[in-house]
């Protein structure tokens, strides 16, 4: 199987927990839960400090976060994923894009 890695930077508004929706669907997987909540959580709470997330590991697949120090608006998110579901998720990002705050 062919291994792929995608990364997007995500803007952390109303439409995150949506843009995790999608890419668990697309993924056909459950994210953490509790990790979720912490992004959203803290994103609110501390503005400053870097942070890192793991959303999901398993199956030969893992989802990450990462928030520079100093930008809690925003997250990276790397998944790395088979190729086919690499394109999904590839899919979902540029169609959240667009999404007006």
């Amino acid at each position: 199987m062919i291994q792929g890695m995608i990364e997007q930077l995500v803007l952390m508004d109303e439409h995150f927990p949506a843009v995790l929706s999608l890419l668990e669907t697309a993924m056909g997987v459950t994210f953490a839960p509790d990790e979720r909540e912490r992004i959203l959580v803290e994103s609110r709470e501390d503005a400053r400090s870097e942070k890192h997330y793991r959303l999901y590991e398993a199956d030969g697949m893992s989802v990450i976060g990462h928030v520079d120090e100093y930008e809690p608006e925003t997250i990276w998110l790397v998944v790395e994923s088979p190729q086919a579901i690499e394109d999904r998720c590839a899919s979902v990002f540029a169609a959240t894009r667009y999404w007006q705050p």
